[in-house]
């Protein structure tokens, strides 16, 4: 399951109960809020950037599986999103330069937090 890296919800139209669905799936909030997965779509579409950064590195919400890559990992089964990720080339510059190594994950933020100051 994706952990959370902030607290508080998107700030937007979006309900708690709608946010949580749309990083957790289905089933994570009690009767569903979303009335459709068409609705669910559309909500994924308007707020992907602001649900994919309130995710952990080497996750991502339930939304991203299901209508981009359109299959969901398999966790009961031991399928982890991290060897999906990578499998499908769906890392990002971020990911891909922790896995790199410590001195150029460090080189990155470095250079994050001079753009930063600027």
């Amino acid at each position: 399951m994706p952990r959370l890296k902030r607290r508080g919800h998107v700030a937007s139209m979006l309900s708690l109960q709608q946010e949580l669905e749309l990083i957790l799936g289905p089933g994570a909030v009690p009767d569903g809020s979303f009335a459709s997965d068409q609705e669910r779509r559309s909500a994924w579409r308007v707020h992907r950037e602001e649900l994919m950064a309130s995710v952990t590195d080497f996750s991502r919400p339930w939304a991203f599986w299901k209508f981009e890559v359109g299959r969901i990992p398999k966790r009961a089964i031991g399928e982890q999103e991290f060897e999906m990720l990578r499998q499908l080339d769906l890392l990002t510059e971020r990911e891909r330069t922790m896995l790199a190594g410590p001195a150029e994950f460090l080189t990155v933020l470095r250079g994050r937090e001079g753009h930063n100051n600027a």
